[in-house]
């Protein structure tokens, strides 16, 4: 049996213990811009690294799943396409979803945390842009949005604020 792609966080900063600041002197984990939480204890740490770990697979699952619907919609909608510009825009910005999508599994160093959580951030942006332009164009073309397209968004951004309100708590 093949295992999925995970990522699997493990930075975290280490307590000092003759730090003047208390705050110093406790286990820290950044994973976003400004996202810092602070533990007594190590083990407190790695449950929560792993925690954050789980729910950053299961969100980049997501936005696999979403990714490969979205394209679905862009090929249903490619016969109404006659913009070679839009075409190649619409690849690109698949291709760029893919790509932040791939980058998330590198390892990152000491700002690993922080790039594996960039790079959702940006896939999923990225991604909403395309739903946003595939709306356009069944509006444009039926006169009505896509209940697909607008379901498959809505998934995007039930996503996308599950792990913001993880990173917030």
């Amino acid at each position: 049996m093949v295992a999925r792609k995970k990522i699997e966080l493990k930075n975290f900063g280490k307590p000092n213990p003759v730090a003047v600041k208390t705050i110093d002197r406790k286990y820290n984990v950044v994973l976003f811009w400004g996202h810092k939480k602070y533990f007594t204890n190590k083990k407190e740490v790695l449950n929560y690294l792993a925690a954050s770990s789980r729910l950053l697979n299961d969100a980049f699952n997501e936005l696999n799943f979403l990714l490969s619907d979205c394209y679905r919609s862009y090929r249903a909608a490619w016969p109404y396409i006659d913009d070679k510009i839009t075409n190649e825009w619409f690849n690109n910005n698949f291709a760029n979803t893919a790509r932040q999508m791939d980058n998330y599994l590198n390892n990152f160093g000491i700002q690993g945390n922080f790039n594996a959580f960039d790079k959702f951030f940006k896939a999923a942006d990225i991604l909403n842009e395309i739903f946003e332009k595939l709306n356009k164009i069944e509006k444009e073309r039926t006169n009505i949005y896509s209940a697909e397209i607008k379901a498959q968004k809505k998934r995007l951004l039930n996503c996308r604020s599950l792990v913001n309100d993880f990173l917030t708590t």
